[in-house]
């Protein structure tokens, strides 16, 4: 019973990451493009051909990829591994469950993104 108990506080962890992950991501791209194009960048095709607000994980990577003032925040490595973290991510969302290599991919992952908030902060 211990290793079920375990397994279920590490996916509501994972969850809780990935959740702080995304959510940091999406607030960090809306900022940034939102200092850049103005409030309603979001709304035109120009800039993205998807709902922001609703968008997936892999097309938050995408906008990132797509803008030079995203993209510079983030070495290539770490683009890299926020992109692989997309298998991992799915896994997370449907509830399927993710190894200690896994979960440590995501926590590393999760430390790219706060970084770069945090050193916007300080900016």
């Amino acid at each position: 019973m211990s290793n079920k108990i375990n397994a279920i506080d590490k996916m509501c962890d994972s969850y809780r990451i990935l959740y702080e992950l995304e959510t940091k991501l999406r607030t960090m791209i809306d900022d940034t493009l939102t200092r850049e194009f103005g409030y309603t960048w979001h709304l035109s095709q120009k800039y993205i051909s998807f709902d922001f607000h609703t968008a997936h994980y892999y097309q938050l990577l995408q906008i990132i990829r797509k803008f030079p003032t995203l993209k510079e925040k983030f070495t290539q490595k770490q683009i890299e591994k926020l992109t692989n973290l997309n298998a991992i991510r799915n896994k997370i969302c449907h509830m399927r469950d993710i190894s200690i290599p896994e979960y440590k991919k995501l926590v590393t992952c999760h430390k790219i993104v706060i970084s770069k908030i945090e050193k916007r902060k300080v900016s």
